[in-house]
Protein backbone atom coordinates (compact mmCIF):
# COMPACT_ATOMS: atom_id res chain seq x y z
CA UNK A 1 0.00 0.00 0.00
CA UNK A 2 1.03 3.60 -0.39
CA UNK A 3 0.81 4.14 3.37
CA UNK A 4 3.54 1.54 3.86
CA UNK A 5 5.83 3.77 1.78
CA UNK A 6 5.45 6.57 4.32
CA UNK A 7 7.73 6.49 7.33
CA UNK A 8 5.90 5.86 10.61
CA UNK A 9 4.78 9.06 12.25
CA UNK A 10 2.70 10.38 15.10
CA UNK A 11 -0.16 12.80 15.62
CA UNK A 12 -1.11 14.64 18.79
CA UNK A 13 -4.26 16.48 19.86
CA UNK A 14 -2.88 19.63 21.49
CA UNK A 15 -5.04 22.06 23.47
CA UNK A 16 -3.40 25.42 22.87
CA UNK A 17 -3.93 28.13 20.26
CA UNK A 18 -2.16 28.14 16.92
CA UNK A 19 0.19 31.10 17.58
CA UNK A 20 1.40 29.77 20.94
CA UNK A 21 1.84 26.31 19.44
CA UNK A 22 3.96 27.63 16.55
CA UNK A 23 6.11 29.53 19.03
CA UNK A 24 6.51 26.43 21.19
CA UNK A 25 7.57 24.24 18.24
CA UNK A 26 10.27 26.83 17.44
CA UNK A 27 11.35 27.08 21.09
CA UNK A 28 11.66 23.28 21.26
CA UNK A 29 13.46 23.39 17.87
CA UNK A 30 11.17 20.80 16.30
CA UNK A 31 9.37 23.06 13.76
CA UNK A 32 11.00 21.14 10.87
CA UNK A 33 9.85 17.80 12.29
CA UNK A 34 6.44 18.61 13.80
CA UNK A 35 3.79 20.73 12.08
CA UNK A 36 0.32 21.97 12.86
CA UNK A 37 -1.79 19.50 10.88
CA UNK A 38 -5.14 20.98 11.82
CA UNK A 39 -6.59 24.01 13.57
CA UNK A 40 -9.73 22.53 15.10
CA UNK A 41 -10.90 25.30 17.44
CA UNK A 42 -9.45 28.46 18.97
CA UNK A 43 -7.59 26.48 21.65
CA UNK A 44 -7.24 23.11 19.91
CA UNK A 45 -4.85 22.01 17.17
CA UNK A 46 -3.53 18.68 15.95
CA UNK A 47 0.21 18.19 15.54
CA UNK A 48 1.80 15.76 13.10
CA UNK A 49 5.33 14.61 12.36
CA UNK A 50 8.27 12.50 13.40
CA UNK A 51 7.49 10.12 16.26
CA UNK A 52 10.31 11.18 18.60
CA UNK A 53 9.65 14.89 18.08
CA UNK A 54 5.88 14.56 18.59
CA UNK A 55 6.51 12.54 21.75
CA UNK A 56 8.92 15.24 22.98
CA UNK A 57 6.19 17.87 22.54
CA UNK A 58 3.72 15.61 24.39
CA UNK A 59 6.19 15.18 27.26
CA UNK A 60 6.71 18.95 27.43
CA UNK A 61 2.93 19.38 27.55
CA UNK A 62 2.60 16.89 30.40
CA UNK A 63 5.30 18.70 32.39
CA UNK A 64 3.84 22.13 31.63
CA UNK A 65 0.16 21.35 32.12
CA UNK A 66 -0.92 21.59 28.47
CA UNK A 67 -3.58 18.98 27.80
CA UNK A 68 -2.65 16.65 24.97
CA UNK A 69 -3.63 13.24 23.65
CA UNK A 70 -1.50 11.02 21.40
CA UNK A 71 -3.69 9.83 18.55
CA UNK A 72 -3.69 6.17 17.62
CA UNK A 73 -2.53 6.55 14.02
CA UNK A 74 0.43 4.89 12.29
CA UNK A 75 1.25 7.78 9.94
CA UNK A 76 1.66 11.55 10.17
CA UNK A 77 -0.88 12.95 7.72
CA UNK A 78 -0.98 16.65 6.77
CA UNK A 79 2.80 16.79 7.19
CA UNK A 80 6.07 16.32 5.34
CA UNK A 81 5.58 12.55 5.72
CA UNK A 82 3.04 12.64 2.87
CA UNK A 83 5.75 13.90 0.51
CA UNK A 84 7.16 10.36 0.23
CA UNK A 85 4.03 9.27 -1.66
CA UNK A 86 3.16 12.58 -3.33
CA UNK A 87 3.95 11.61 -6.93
CA UNK A 88 2.22 8.23 -6.74
CA UNK A 89 -0.78 9.63 -4.87
CA UNK A 90 -1.23 12.48 -7.35
CA UNK A 91 -1.04 9.96 -10.21
CA UNK A 92 -3.65 7.69 -8.63
CA UNK A 93 -5.93 10.60 -7.84
CA UNK A 94 -5.93 11.57 -11.53
CA UNK A 95 -8.32 8.67 -12.15
CA UNK A 96 -11.03 10.41 -10.12
CA UNK A 97 -13.66 11.86 -12.41
CA UNK A 98 -14.13 15.39 -11.12
CA UNK A 99 -17.71 16.55 -11.00
CA UNK A 100 -19.51 19.25 -9.04
CA UNK A 101 -20.80 18.13 -5.64
CA UNK A 102 -24.54 17.42 -5.45
CA UNK A 103 -24.65 19.31 -2.18
CA UNK A 104 -22.36 22.34 -1.83
CA UNK A 105 -20.10 22.14 1.20
CA UNK A 106 -17.58 24.32 3.00
CA UNK A 107 -13.95 23.39 2.45
CA UNK A 108 -11.47 23.03 5.30
CA UNK A 109 -8.39 22.71 3.05
CA UNK A 110 -5.83 25.43 3.75
CA UNK A 111 -6.02 28.12 1.13
CA UNK A 112 -9.70 27.41 0.48
CA UNK A 113 -10.95 27.36 4.05
CA UNK A 114 -14.39 28.71 4.51
CA UNK A 115 -15.25 28.72 0.80
CA UNK A 116 -18.46 27.15 -0.43
CA UNK A 117 -17.43 24.41 -2.86
CA UNK A 118 -19.66 24.10 -5.89
CA UNK A 119 -17.14 23.34 -8.66
CA UNK A 120 -15.68 19.93 -9.55
CA UNK A 121 -13.01 18.71 -7.14
CA UNK A 122 -9.96 17.49 -9.01
CA UNK A 123 -6.94 15.41 -8.00
CA UNK A 124 -5.12 18.51 -6.76
CA UNK A 125 -7.90 19.27 -4.29
CA UNK A 126 -7.90 15.75 -2.87
CA UNK A 127 -4.09 15.69 -2.61
CA UNK A 128 -4.16 19.01 -0.73
CA UNK A 129 -6.80 17.49 1.54
CA UNK A 130 -4.21 14.92 2.70
CA UNK A 131 -1.05 17.07 2.61
CA UNK A 132 -2.02 20.59 3.68
CA UNK A 133 -3.17 21.67 7.13
CA UNK A 134 -6.88 21.37 7.85
CA UNK A 135 -8.49 24.69 8.79
CA UNK A 136 -11.45 23.11 10.52
CA UNK A 137 -12.28 26.07 12.79
CA UNK A 138 -12.42 28.46 9.80
CA UNK A 139 -14.65 26.04 7.91
CA UNK A 140 -16.92 25.74 10.96
CA UNK A 141 -17.35 29.49 11.21
CA UNK A 142 -18.22 29.72 7.51
CA UNK A 143 -20.64 26.79 7.71
CA UNK A 144 -22.19 28.19 10.88
CA UNK A 145 -23.07 31.36 9.02
CA UNK A 146 -25.01 29.23 6.51
CA UNK A 147 -26.58 26.51 8.68
CA UNK A 148 -28.33 25.75 11.94
CA UNK A 149 -27.27 22.14 12.65
CA UNK A 150 -24.04 20.28 11.88
CA UNK A 151 -23.74 16.68 10.71
CA UNK A 152 -20.66 14.62 11.60
CA UNK A 153 -20.23 11.61 9.31
CA UNK A 154 -17.66 9.63 11.28
CA UNK A 155 -17.55 6.63 13.60
CA UNK A 156 -15.55 8.75 16.05
CA UNK A 157 -17.38 11.70 17.58
CA UNK A 158 -14.32 13.95 17.75
CA UNK A 159 -15.24 16.88 15.54
CA UNK A 160 -18.57 17.60 17.21
CA UNK A 161 -16.75 18.86 20.29
CA UNK A 162 -14.67 21.27 18.22
CA UNK A 163 -17.79 22.54 16.46
CA UNK A 164 -19.44 23.15 19.82
CA UNK A 165 -16.37 25.08 21.01
CA UNK A 166 -16.32 27.22 17.88
CA UNK A 167 -20.03 27.78 17.22
CA UNK A 168 -22.19 26.41 20.01
CA UNK A 169 -24.12 24.71 17.18
CA UNK A 170 -26.06 21.49 17.73
CA UNK A 171 -24.40 18.48 16.11
CA UNK A 172 -25.78 15.16 14.91
CA UNK A 173 -23.44 12.17 14.50
CA UNK A 174 -24.65 9.51 12.10
CA UNK A 175 -22.20 6.62 12.59
CA UNK A 176 -21.39 4.58 15.67
CA UNK A 177 -18.03 2.82 15.96
CA UNK A 178 -19.62 0.12 18.12
CA UNK A 179 -22.07 -0.93 15.40
CA UNK A 180 -21.60 -2.49 11.99
CA UNK A 181 -22.50 -0.18 9.10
Amino acid sequence: SMQAKMQPGAMLAWYQNEADTKALLERLQVQDRVVIASVNAEEAVTLSGDIDAVHAVAAWGEESGVRNILLEVPRAYHSHHVDAIAAELRERLQSIEACPPNIPFVSSVEGREGTLVTEPLDAGYWFDNIRKPVRFASACRAAGAKGKVGLEVSPHRVLSGYVNRTLRMPMVSCLNQRQDD
